[in-house]
């Protein structure tokens, strides 16, 4: 699946696309050394080209240490370098995309981006992991 929108309807588009079951969740685990809690991310990718990014979303799980589990706690978008190794991710945040794109983007000196910006989901079938 091969899908092309802008930064300003890519949310609704996701959510639309979920609503009809078509993407794939939870295709990866990282496990963060530095706490030992669990990003799970899921199987679908969202290219943008113009900036030399990619972004996918998932779910951060914490360790209850008392029963040596993994639950649930926040939602996240992770950002990577496009067609980079999915395990090296450059920022993560608990927002969407959009502001999360937003919030590194200024972190890294350049926040300039328009709502027009193409943004082109992926599918887990056209995206190795």
């Amino acid at each position: 699946m091969r899908i092309e929108t802008t930064l300003k309807e890519l949310e609704s588009v996701i959510e639309d696309l979920r609503d009809k079951e078509l993407l794939n969740d939870f295709d990866e685990i990282k496990v963060m050394e530095e706490d030992n809690n669990l990003m799970l991310v899921d199987g679908y990718v969202v290219k943008i080209p113009s900036l030399g990014l990619e972004m996918r979303s998932g779910t951060m799980l914490l360790k209850d240490e008392d029963e040596d589990e993994y639950y649930p706690d926040w939602d996240l978008s992770a950002i990577y370098i496009l067609d980079s190794d999915p395990k090296e991710y450059l920022y993560y945040e608990q927002d969407g995309f959009a502001v999360s794109l937003h919030n590194y983007l200024t972190s890294s000196g350049d926040p300039d981006i328009s709502d027009d910006t193409e943004c082109i989901i992926y599918g887990e079938e056209d995206v190795t992991c």
